[in-house]
């Protein structure tokens, strides 16, 4: 067993190691000399994090090496040369004794997936695509190295992000959209990832800091620091002005896939809205129609894309045809109705565990209930069968009689 002071020398020691490579990561990065800044900083800045768990772990007494325990002894996993493998960066995350919180685990594992993509292929020019990340990690960083241990260790007037004053030009711009590179693997992984994000985490500066310049309005021009005019750039006040002395970034709109907007609508309770109905909302506009009025952008020349606006317009669109999508219905009324699996699961939600679709179809053939029996149902909009709620009701009663047959 490891001594007291042997255990604070050697958290000491991984703190040092942390700091320094945290450091190092920023320097990189605010380094004008060098153009491999992001790929470099996510590399570094994951062995300081790691470092900076390692260091906690060891802090509080949990054992952070690889191994299984056969009895009372310990078996750990050893490298080739002997060295104990110790957890990786989301090894460390996932284990229930993290001290870190939902947000920053999610900026981390978001830089760990791009360090994945970085480390089977060259990749360029990705740094103004995820600086809002580095960012955020860099501040985490510090929060965490004085929450954790001694405010002494915090980086507050060593630590600094470089900011780029002299703006993206029109030609940089469309070489980083066309970049094939970041639009085939990057720009996929941040789509992917970010999907499986809620709308506050992405927008949680512990994800991504952002920063963003607005005008504060002064009574008089005295109480200003600088007065200044902001003009649109097509604006006739514009000609003559040097484009580039000004430029407002565009903020990068939330983008939705098509299966996202139709669960959206799912959610909202139309149910019965599905992609069929959505290809043939857009295609009834057409799709380069709405892609000129700002409702969808085609990604990398391959994956349309659709934007907050087009999600209201198909809500719009569900609401007007409410009966349609909400209650699957062609006969003039808002009677309940269900698929086969919809009776099954308000069965088991009745506590018939057991209840399979088998058992339906056996049951309603075994009592004479068919398909075709407008008593009994309807062929909906969709031309599927969809039973009434006079059957779902029956198939109750027959569990209930049956007792315990289907329940676990």
């Amino acid at each position: 067993m490891y001594s007291e002071r042997m255990i604070s020398v050697r958290k000491n020691e991984l703190i040092i190691k942390s700091r320094e490579a945290m450091l190092a990561a920023v320097q990189i990065y605010n380094n004008p000399m060098i153009t491999f800044k992001a790929e470099s900083f996510i590399t570094l800045a994951i062995i300081a994090w790691t470092y900076l768990m390692h260091a906690y772990y060891k802090m509080v007494g949990i054992n952070y090496r690889y191994g299984k325990r056969h009895g009372k002894r310990m078996y750990y996993d050893k490298t080739k040369y002997g060295a104990y493998k110790n957890w990786e960066l989301e090894r460390c995350m996932d284990d229930k004794s993290c001290p870190l919180d939902k947000v920053t685990c999610n900026n981390l594992k978001f830089l760990i997936g791009i360090r994945h993509e970085i480390e089977h292929q060259m990749t360029k020019k990705i740094d103004s695509l995820i600086s809002a990340k580095l960012q955020s990690c860099a501040i985490n960083f510090n929060f965490y190295m004085k929450e954790l241990f001694d405010g002494k260790f915090g980086l507050d007037n060593e630590l600094g992000m470089a900011l780029q004053f002299s703006p993206i030009m029109e030609e940089q711009k469309e070489q980083l959209l066309d970049n094939e590179r970041i639009s085939s693997s990057i720009s996929n992984f941040i789509m992917g990832f970010e999907s499986d994000l809620s709308d506050d985490d992405i927008s949680n500066e512990k994800y991504a800091y952002r920063v963003m310049f607005t005008k504060i309005n002064a009574k008089r021009k005295g109480q200003a620091d600088k007065v200044m005019n902001f003009i649109s750039s097509d604006s006739p006040f514009a000609e003559g002005i040097k484009k580039e002395d000004c430029v407002f970034k565009e903020i990068e709109k939330k983008k939705y896939i098509p299966s996202q907007i139709v669960k959206k609508m799912n959610d909202l309770g139309y149910k019965y809205f599905t992609m069929h109905y959505f290809i043939s909302l857009w295609k009834s506009v057409g799709r380069e129609n709405l892609k000129n009025q700002g409702y969808c952008t085609l990604i990398a020349d391959k994956k349309w894309m659709w934007y907050e606006n087009w999600v209201k317009k198909v809500e719009e669109h569900c609401k007007k045809n409410d009966e349609k999508y909400r209650f699957n219905t062609n006969v003039g009324n808002k009677e309940r109705v269900y698929l086969p699996s919809e009776i099954v699961k308000e069965i088991k939600l009745k506590g018939f565990d057991k209840y399979r679709i088998n058992d339906f179809t056996e049951w309603r053939k075994s009592v004479g209930i068919e398909k075709d029996d407008k008593k009994y149902g309807f062929y909906n909009i969709q031309s599927k069968w969809v039973w009434k709620k006079i059957v779902l009701k029956k198939a109750l009663k027959y569990c209930n009689e049956q007792g315990e047959l289907y329940r676990e």
